[in-house]
């Protein structure tokens, strides 16, 4: 299993750079347009007077006041997340159907290594990928945002949202791999899982816009550890569980069909 899981490692190193590298050059733009943004607050505010409300949701502009470091810090959030879970999904995705897609299936598993094995490794594999790819992104904000703000004591909140960010990585990490395990075709798996990420956005964009809907946050990951219930109350209990729920779920169903799954060779 330690060979599957380095050799999965080392050959999606290179994608995992590039976005690494993404995730430092927005945080990068973040620290250098920051000056700006406080110089400016007052016409930025009346601005944003005049924007829709659904817009201002869209942008993750409708937490604490765009003018205190908290507030500015969660719209930074909001579009950290919209680049590691797309980002998650992928690795899902894509880790274990690579073999599939580059036609080297009867290479792996002419090697005495079982199904379960095969996934149980690329599934740690991944696990590591997410984790570097949440771990830049805390020490991101931690080393160029918070010192362009001043240093503003926000530490911890970064520190437990960044919890709340990796727990969501890993359920659409999950959702990814069922995708890969119930979808033949890598093209199809990866735009499914895709489009489970921008699908479940869009329908917590429209939950917090009604503002009555709150009962089915279940259906939207990025309502499970939302950065403002999380900075106020901390890590919930229903959003740990559906994490685990739904983890635990798309993982056995993954296992499962993959036992019975004919490769492509």
């Amino acid at each position: 299993m330690k060979t599957i899981f380095l050799k999965t490692l080392k050959k999606h190193r290179k994608g995992l750079v590039i976005w690494v590298l993404v995730m430092i050059l927005t945080a990068f733009y973040a620290y250098m347009e920051t000056p700006m943004v406080m110089e400016n607050m007052d016409s930025i505010m009346s601005a944003m007077e005049a924007i829709p409300r659904i817009v201002v949701i869209m942008f993750g502009m409708n937490g604490p006041s765009i003018g205190t470091p908290i507030g500015y810090y969660m719209i930074m959030y909001y579009w950290y997340c919209l680049m590691v879970y797309p980002h998650a999904a992928f690795v899902g995705a894509s880790f274990i159907s690579t073999e599939e897609r580059d036609r080297t299936s009867e290479f792996l598993f002419a090697k005495p290594y079982s199904r379960s094995t095969v996934i149980t490794a690329k599934l740690l594999a991944g696990l590591v990928n997410i984790l570097v790819m949440g771990l830049f992104t805390w020490l991101t904000t931690m080393v160029l945002l918070i010192p362009a703000m001043g240093n503003a004591p926000i530490h911890s909140a970064v520190t437990l949202t960044a919890v709340g960010m990796f727990f969501t990585q890993v359920v659409f990490m999950a959702l990814g791999f069922l995708c890969s395990a119930l979808l033949k075709s890598y093209k199809v798996a990866l735009g499914a899982s895709l489009l489970l990420v921008f699908g479940t956005y869009a329908i917590g964009v429209v939950i917090e816009y009604m503002g009555n809907l709150n009962a089915l946050d279940f259906l939207s990951p990025f309502r499970y550890f939302a950065a403002t219930e999380v900075v106020e109350s901390g890590l919930g209990g229903m959003g740990l569980l559906l994490t685990m729920v739904i983890t635990a779920a798309s993982l056995f169903v993954t296992y499962v069909r993959y036992q019975k799954r004919d490769l492509r060779v």
